[in-house]
């Protein structure tokens, strides 16, 4: 059986357990939950990360929800700390974009 988003599925399990934070998704668990915006899925601004409730806990079925990627870090701003790294990640998916729309005219 082909695993179109077999991939993506174990990076984020390896990302997950690079921040030591228990991954308790099945690929089609993943999957289902993912459903039809698995394609707006990603890192960059504007498309959907899967957080987990009060950045608390495993990423687990009953433990996650879809929000954008600006939203999960506005979610976690608690001090200056924070503030800094929302910034920093504004000016990285900015970048991000910018590289990819230079390779489409490349």
């Amino acid at each position: 059986m082909i695993k179109p988003y077999n991939n993506q599925y174990h990076n984020h399990k390896a990302r997950s357990k690079r921040r030591g934070i228990d991954f308790q998704f099945s690929y089609d668990e993943w999957m289902a939950w993912w459903g039809n915006d698995i394609i707006n899925r990603g890192r960059n601004a504007g498309q959907l990360v899967m957080a987990r409730t009060n950045d608390t806990g495993p990423y687990h079925p009953n433990n996650v929800y879809k929000t954008t990627v600006e939203q999960n870090v506005s979610d976690r701003i608690g001090g200056p700390g924070e503030t800094k790294r929302l910034f920093s990640l504004q000016i990285t998916c900015t970048k991000r974009k910018l590289e990819k729309e230079t390779e489409l005219c490349s």
